[in-house]
């Protein structure tokens, strides 16, 4: 019993939330980076990846793509 209230505690309670989705950019339309939220252990933030849109999809995240020359 003890081990699961300890388990229970070290679960984020992010790892419960829904599901995000993330605008990823691209200079060179390979690799994406985004700023994604990542798990600590006091809670969670913000930290930019760079992956490949097979990449973030085989990590499980939902990654819209956004080409750099589209804000000018």
């Amino acid at each position: 019993m003890k081990y699961l209230l300890a388990l229970a505690l070290l679960l984020p309670f992010s790892a419960l939330a829904d599901e995000k989705d993330y605008v990823a950019k691209s200079e060179d339309g390979e690799v994406f980076c985004a700023r994604v939220e990542v798990a600590t252990v006091t809670g969670t933030r913000k930290v930019k990846k760079c992956r490949t849109i097979q990449e973030w999809e085989k990590a499980g995240y939902t990654v819209s793509k956004k080409s750099q020359d589209a804000g000018a």
